[in-house]
């Protein structure tokens, strides 16, 4: 084990690089780029709902927050468990080319577990391009690992509303947006003359088993040098949530990403010592990754839709910010069945009811399509007039409807014109 006075120098050691990464203009490029999307997210969150429940000046500082958190935290985690990559800027480079020609093949392709993959496979097989593979599978499994924690903690949050045609119907639904910016220190390994050994090194005495992954052969005349490098990412979540309530799919992708990214950086760690497991998780971070999208892709398309019209009462999209049905605590997704004593098939049916601006109002509702609630709500200086929900309609008329169809790649664009 470590001893205190390692550890400590650990933490001073990473935590300095860290905080070096953070002053980066890549790093803030990056901030700034997440804040007009988040911009253009409420933007489109107000065309819907006509009102703006979100902040995106709010949504980026809790996103840089998770970012700085979680990427200090992983870094701690791969430093003092010695998984470490040898890495250069030519490898690098390849790496983002990967990346860009697969976004224009698909630009659902455009995930380094995919370029990551395909670069440790072409290694393996023609020996081009010279990258470490063990330690580039486990930087994509790293990372994967920190966005299935974070959309764990913070993914359904200010999911936007949105009416989708599904199967030929039109149906509630809800976008779920997030990115996070994300500075990582990483470990980096060179081999180095012996007489080009910096002067001024920290030396950390550490345990018989550290690093975890196994140290490259070192020539007599060289010697290993361990130093960390502060790399800033960008991790985003998308998806368009049909069949459940967004909290409960988002936590259900995390769950299985989680999972795979665990076991990718096991396979990556354990091809460090065993050669034939470089092909074994090459292929995994391909295919397993594939298999994943997929299986949400059709779970989402052939589904039954959670906002979809009931047979009675009217379907409860979502709410508006201290509106009276926000203050009856009616949840997206209840069903109203009745009004006053009155049964409602439709919005307008409601609307008739209030007409006479009452100061006393009580609901029925059907919550998850198995229990009955009785939900009152009274407002003798503004009476209520309108619930302000966003419902499902039943006549399929909606504003901007989406159509939900494969992403097409800017080549299969081409070919069909």
């Amino acid at each position: 084990m470590f001893s205190l006075t390692d550890v400590f120098e650990m933490f001073k050691v990473v935590s300095m690089n860290f905080t070096l990464g953070l002053l980066q203009p890549v790093y803030w490029g990056a901030i700034f780029l997440i804040y007009i999307l988040y911009k253009r997210m409420v933007n489109s969150e107000y065309s819907t709902v006509n009102q703006m429940k979100s902040n995106p000046g709010e949504m980026l500082f809790e996103s840089v927050m998770y970012g700085i958190l979680i990427g200090y935290i992983a870094s701690l985690i791969v430093n003092f468990t010695g998984i470490y990559i040898h890495i250069d800027n030519n490898s690098l480079l390849f790496i983002w080319a990967a990346v860009l020609i697969l976004g224009f093949i698909n630009v659902r392709y455009v995930c380094f577990s995919y370029a990551g993959g395909i670069l440790a496979l072409m290694n393996l097989l023609v020996g081009w391009p010279v990258i470490d593979v063990s330690g580039l599978l486990a930087l994509v499994g790293l990372l994967h690992l920190c966005e299935a924690f974070m959309m764990w903690s913070q993914g359904a949050k200010n999911p936007v509303p949105i009416f989708v045609r599904h199967k030929e119907k039109v149906v509630g639904a809800f976008s779920v947006q997030k990115f996070w910016p994300i500075p990582i220190a990483l470990m980096i390994v060179s081999i180095v003359l012996s007489s080009d050994m910096p002067a001024e090194v920290v030396n950390i005495n550490t345990p018989d088993w550290w690093p975890l992954m196994k140290q490259p052969d070192v020539p007599a005349n060289k010697s290993l040098l361990f130093s960390i490098l502060a790399i800033p990412a960008v991790l985003g979540y998308s998806d368009v949530v049909i069949t459940n309530r967004p909290e409960i799919k988002v936590k259900k992708s995390a769950t299985f990403l989680s999972f795979y990214s665990i076991i990718l950086i096991v396979l990556a760690v354990a091809s460090s010592h065993v050669y034939i497991m470089k092909y074994v998780a090459a292929v995994f971070a391909i295919a397993a990754h594939e298999l994943l999208v997929l299986y949400w892709i059709r779970k989402e398309k052939y589904g039954s839709p959670y906002f979809s019209v009931p047979e009675k009462g009217i379907r409860v999209l979502d709410v508006v910010k201290d509106g009276p049905a926000d203050k009856m605590r009616i949840l997206p997704g209840d069903i109203i069945l009745r009004v006053n004593n009155e049964d409602v098939m439709t919005y307008q049916e409601i609307t008739t009811l209030l007409r006479d601006y009452p100061n006393y109002i009580w609901l029925e509702i059907l919550r998850d399509n198995k229990k009955t609630v009785t939900l009152e709500y009274q407002s003798y200086r503004e009476r209520v007039n309108d619930l302000q929900i966003l419902y499902v309609p039943r006549d399929g008329h909606a504003a901007n409807v989406i159509h939900i169809t494969e992403i097409i790649s800017p080549i299969q664009r081409i070919f069909r014109k």
